[in-house]
């Protein structure tokens, strides 16, 4: 018993000391080369621009849940006080390992640029441990895998992201990933495992059902790209087996049971809403979606050809690094970049090793030797993923594909299809270490030289050798650096919302311009120097005042932020004291005259001395006076809470918006694709509408245009002809007609049927669709 003790104590010290080893190792890689700073995180390693500042805010949304309202004031959103304790116990249901990490570093420490700081700082030994325990898994020793998990932990792509794409710098979970790929295409990709883990053969399918489930149930995603590129990559895998004719009842099962954890993997975050729209609160389903932060909703962001913009590019992975040491190289990528569209897609360059065995391995794609065959895995695996990611490739047709289809799967926001980069880098790696094992076994069978010498010598030149990759394919990036370049526009921006804070105490901040999430500001012209994450800026540094921005498009906070920020000046301030704001703060920087002209106007509306700060003074802060007119009268409203029952009652209505992207689920045929706002109808147009309790329909609006066709149409409400309409071409139409609906009918079924035409027959356009009319909305009203 004690020698079994004994033998159990030393394998967990020996498992220690790899993992630790690892770790260090990394760690020094990254401050030895890197200069990051490993004791000084009070300001962030990424410039304090752009995607940072949206980054910090998720932070801040994540660790302060009760601050949601402090966005979109003057009444914010109401998540957090409408849903219960229980909701608030249950939604760690939807967290992956990033959230897992975000909590513990914030029991150190709350900041949002600390928690961002340290999670990047940590991503490296974790991105290289991950790779280590996978490849000994595969069957590449130890030496091996750590020598090439330190130069997967370095690639371009990981330096470059940043905290600016925090949840992209993590990729840890990828080699992971690639393991189990492995497992569905081979029951043994090498014939002897150098990992001597703690199950016997007999439980190592055990062993994988465990190992799948505690990833795609626990730590995924990261990143939902990662795990979309995962799934797309399985059936690659599997024919991969199928080919080789080695498929057993076991393997089918054991297929079905990744796709099925890592699809419900990916919806994953929805699981604490449905449980308590569907168990705990089912009447609370409307008031959850609408009130949601816009650092929660789930917002569509992905243009129709961004796949095209934000492809793969083979180029790209083969040429050097941007700024490369070796002046030459970094001439060339230079010249390329000049006379070729680029954008995060050149972050997936591979190094100079990296392209080599990329060619390599898509040489040995044509070979069918067995002793090749787990080199051909990687071979097959790599193309798929530049088969799928590529510009043009699958992936682009696939989006179009998410487009087209009756209901919203999310899945339109996956766009940057150049993220798979990791995946070719991680079967470059694999591939190199067990290339490296193979040479150190032929090195072995040479008896001429000592074996402890050969060992040393191997071992200095594989550390010389792990060195030349990362120093190829990296920039000559220094944190320190970056740091000391931002770390004044960080503290100058957070000493001005302190002052501000300071003034006066608690109270509401309206922001100009009107910024929308992803959208840029409402009639300005903002010089490239703005971006709409800079409305952030007050959200990240306190926890006290309320902001105007922060509300996503069609929401009722959104509709009180756009309608006060059109208003002349003098009714704004008036309007803004109504609603009980205490001062207004312009970022100049977001207009064409950096805020000449609406900060003069401001000035001459309100005597109190304004408050000028940030970086280059961007920022100008109004305090705002008692009101100048007692006998003012609010156009919108007495106060806010009235503009915001009123916008949700007219949101409770029954009806589908072409404006919107939440209306897939809700058409039934004779529907053409989604045009910018508006959809045509073929012959005959059917779309579902649901009825809310108590809602009883009395009229249906029908809002659209006509072209150069003039069109007849009918209206079918449930089989009931309700509308038998002629409208003349180059008309756009608001057609209301009443409808006479059963009590506590809970659907209706509207049916447009139209005479058609097409735009090539008629010389209009080359368009040979059958076309009706276009729709933008159909709703019902009481």
């Amino acid at each position: 018993m004690r020698y079994q003790y004994s033998a159990c104590f030393y394998t967990f010290l020996k498992i220690f000391g790899k993992y630790g080893c690892a770790t260090l190792a990394s760690l020094l890689v990254l401050h030895g080369l890197f200069d990051f700073p490993i004791f000084n995180w009070n300001y962030p390693v990424s410039p304090f621009t752009g995607d940072t500042k949206e980054v910090l805010s998720w932070i801040v949304n994540f660790l302060h849940h009760d601050f949601t309202e402090l966005l979109a004031a003057p009444f914010g959103y109401e998540d957090t006080k409408y849903l219960s304790t229980l909701y608030n116990s249950i939604e760690f249901l939807g967290w992956s390992f990033q959230d897992y990490m975000y909590y513990l570093l914030s029991l150190i420490d709350d900041d949002p640029v600390f928690v961002a700081n340290g999670f990047y700082f940590m991503s490296f030994p974790l991105v290289t441990l991950c790779f280590v325990y996978a490849a000994m898994r595969i069957g590449i020793s130890y030496s091996a895998s750590l020598l090439f998990g330190i130069c997967y932990s370095f690639l371009f792509y990981h330096l470059a992201r940043g905290i600016h794409h925090l949840s992209l710098s993590c990729y840890a979970l990828v080699p992971f990933y690639i393991l189990v790929l492995v497992w569905l295409a081979e029951d043994k990709l090498f014939k002897k495992s150098s990992d001597q883990h703690l199950f016997s053969s007999q439980y190592e399918y055990l062993y994988k059902v465990i190992f799948c489930a505690i990833l795609f149930l626990v730590l995924a995603p990261v990143n939902h790209h990662y795990l979309y590129f995962f799934i797309m990559l399985i059936p690659f895998a599997f024919v991969f087996r199928l080919v080789n004719k080695n498929v057993k009842k076991s393997n089918i099962i054991f297929l079905f049971f990744v796709l099925i954890l890592a699809i419900f993997s990916m919806y994953r975050s929805y699981v604490p809403d449905f449980i308590y729209k569907s168990i705990i609160n089912p009447t609370a389903s409307e008031y959850v979606a609408i009130n949601k932060s816009l650092i929660e909703s789930n917002q569509h962001i992905a243009a129709y050809g961004d796949t095209e913009i934000f492809g793969l590019k083979v180029t790209q992975l083969l040429l050097p690094v941007d700024e490369h040491r070796i002046g030459y190289f970094a001439d060339i990528k230079k010249k390329y970049n000049l006379h070729h569209e680029t954008n995060e897609n050149t972050t997936s360059a591979l190094g100079l090793i990296g392209s080599i065995v990329f060619i390599v391995l898509i040489g040995y794609s044509f070979y069918s030797i067995s002793r090749m065959r787990p080199y051909i895995l990687f071979a097959i695996l790599m193309i798929a993923c530049v088969f799928i990611g590529s510009i043009g490739g699958v992936g682009t047709l696939l989006q179009v594909l998410y487009f087209e289809m009756p209901f919203d799967t999310k899945l339109v926001d996956i766009r940057s299809y150049n993220r798979i980069s990791v995946y070719i880098a991680c079967l470059i790696f694999i591939s190199l270490g067990a290339g490296w094992d193979h040479l150190w076994k032929m090195l072995n069978i040479n008896s001429t030289m000592y074996y402890k010498l050969r060992r040393t010598l191997f071992i200095i030149l594989s550390i010389i050798f792990a060195i030349i990759i990362i120093l190829d394919q990296t920039p000559s990036i220094k944190f320190k650096n970056i740091q000391e370049k931002y770390n004044t526009t960080y503290q100058l921006e957070k000493d001005y919302i302190s002052e501000i804070e300071d003034y006066i105490g608690e109270g509401s901040i309206f922001q100009l311009p009107h910024v929308v999430h992803h959208n840029w500001p409402s009639h300005t012209n903002p010089q490239d120097n703005f971006y709409y994450t800079d409305m952030y800026t007050g959200y990240i540094f306190s926890r006290k005042l309320k902001w105007s921005f922060g509300a996503d498009e069609n929401t009722p906070q959104n509709y009180v932020y756009e309608k006060i920020s059109q208003l002349p000046v003098k009714d704004m301030v008036q309007e803004l004291r109504v609603m009980r704001f205490s001062g207004i703060m312009v970022d100049t920087a977001g207009y064409h005259d950096l805020g000449e002209q609406i900060v003069h106007r401001l000035m001459r509306h309100i005597p109190a001395e304004p408050i000028m700060g940030g970086d280059h003074n961007r920022y100008v802060f109004f305090p705002l006076p008692e009101l100048l007119d007692m006998g003012y009268t609010s156009p919108y409203g007495s106060n806010a809470e009235q503009i915001k029952e009123a916008v949700l009652e007219n949101r409770r209505k029954p009806c589908v918006d072409f404006t919107q992207k939440s209306y897939q689920n809700k058409l039934i045929t004779g529907w053409h694709g989604y045009e910018n706002g508006y959809r045509w109808t073929r012959d005959r147009a059917v779309v579902e509408l649901t009825i809310p309790p108590y809602f009883q329909a009395q009229k249906i609006l029908i809002e659209g245009f006509t072209t150069k066709q003039a069109a007849e149409f009918s209206v079918f409400v449930d089989n009931n002809q309700v509308l038998d309409a002629h409208i003349v071409p180059d008309y756009e139409f608001q057609l209301m007609a009443p409808v006479n609906l059963k009590w506590g009918n809970t659907t209706v079924r509207v049916t447009i049927q139209t005479t058609v035409w097409v735009p090539k027959e008629v010389g209009l356009s080359e368009d040979p669709r059958e076309l009706g009319i276009a729709i933008r909305k159909i709703e019902l009203h009481e």
